[in-house]
């Protein structure tokens, strides 16, 4: 089916999200999988072209217009060279298991071929090693460190995060907050923070809020905030965004906090929660980040014609009746939220 027209904007998300994770995966190249010399040279809107090895066999990859949200296409490897036919059809059946990341598929790759061609080129090369190695550059510097990411790594030394929840949860959502703490805001259509807890003085990792404002300016929703913005001064739209210490492999649970939305629409549910598969046992994936879910979260927003309720004032939704209608509303799709419930958060 045709997409929308507002929604035609969102196929570019996957092309964007796909080049910040193969920068960032070139960017933390392990040592034991530069040997085997891949290197990205083309995205279009639906493939990504790249070349391996040092004779530069090419290849291609092709992914999901939705990436990372879509649950059912894969990645598919092709390419014309024989020297790869094997290496492509082992993937492509590696892939197929499951949603992976961009990232996982390029080690996989690397991995591979440095396992099945590495010790035949190696053998092949071995009299060139010394010349090589001697004429080849310094490798650049990796990227500086934004101020933001520095102000997390200060706050872990310091404790100026709440100590709660578990080791593997708390690594993993501070990797998540440092990697959109790489980006511009403006650049991402939202801005990210957890919460101070107001009894400890101190960030609560497992409980963010979300202003989220890069809403599509063709869309009535833009119209609709630009309303309750000249009501209220509020031109954004915030979230709520809390984790079970078992996160990433339990879903987070999300919800606008205010304004109100008109009732069905944007996967907006009467209590304000998010009606999402993503966000169920059904359709969450541990591979899944925060940036890949509000990304996803924004693209609803729109393709569901959301519209807000103009009515309603400033009046805020409450995270009770949010759960109520997010359980309601997946008993209604028939998806598992079997432990999912307002007791699964780290206490303070």
């Amino acid at each position: 089916a045709e997409l929308k027209p507002s929604c035609k904007k969102f196929q570019g998300m996957a092309k964007a999200k796909l080049e910040k994770e193969i920068e960032t995966w070139f960017d933390d190249l392990p040592e034991e999988l530069a040997d085997a010399f891949l290197e990205y040279t083309e995205i279009d809107d639906d493939s990504i072209s790249f070349n391996i090895g040092e004779e530069e066999h090419s290849f291609t990859v092709n992914y999901p217009k939705d990436y990372p949200a879509n649950k059912e296409d894969q990645f598919f490897l092709s390419s014309e060279d024989d020297a790869l036919a094997s290496l492509v059809s082992e993937v492509n059946e590696w892939a197929g298991k499951g949603r992976i990341t961009v990232a996982a598929l390029m080690s996989d790759i690397a991995e591979r071929f440095i396992k099945t061609n590495g010790k035949a080129e190696e053998e092949e090369n071995e009299d060139d090693d010394m010349e090589m190695f001697a004429d080849e550059p310094e490798k650049a510097p990796k990227a500086k460190k934004s101020a933001a990411e520095l102000e997390i790594e200060k706050k872990l030394e310091g404790g100026g995060f709440l100590e709660i929840g578990s080791a593997q949860a708390t690594l993993r959502i501070i990797n998540d907050l440092k990697n959109i703490k790489k980006q511009k805001p403006e650049e991402l259509g939202f801005a990210a923070d957890p919460v101070v807890d107001k009894s400890k003085g101190l960030q609560n990792l497992y409980h963010w809020h979300i202003k989220l404002f890069g809403i599509d300016k063709d869309s009535p929703l833009f119209n609709d905030i630009q309303a309750f913005k000249k009501k209220t001064g509020q031109d954004y739209i915030l979230l709520e965004m809390r984790f079970s210490k078992d996160y990433p492999h339990v879903p987070p649970f999300v919800r606008v906090v205010k304004p109100r939305f008109q009732f069905r629409t944007g996967h907006v549910t009467l209590g304000g929660s998010i009606c999402m598969e993503l966000l169920t046992n059904s359709g969450w994936n541990a591979t899944n980040d925060i940036e890949s879910i509000l990304m996803q979260i924004s693209s609803e927003l729109i393709c569901g014609g959301a519209r807000l309720d103009s009515g309603s004032g400033n009046y805020e939704y409450s995270e009770h009746e949010a759960w109520e209608a997010f359980i309601r509303a997946a008993n209604t799709h028939g998806w598992n939220v079997n432990g999912l419930n307002q007791n699964m958060f780290p206490k303070v």
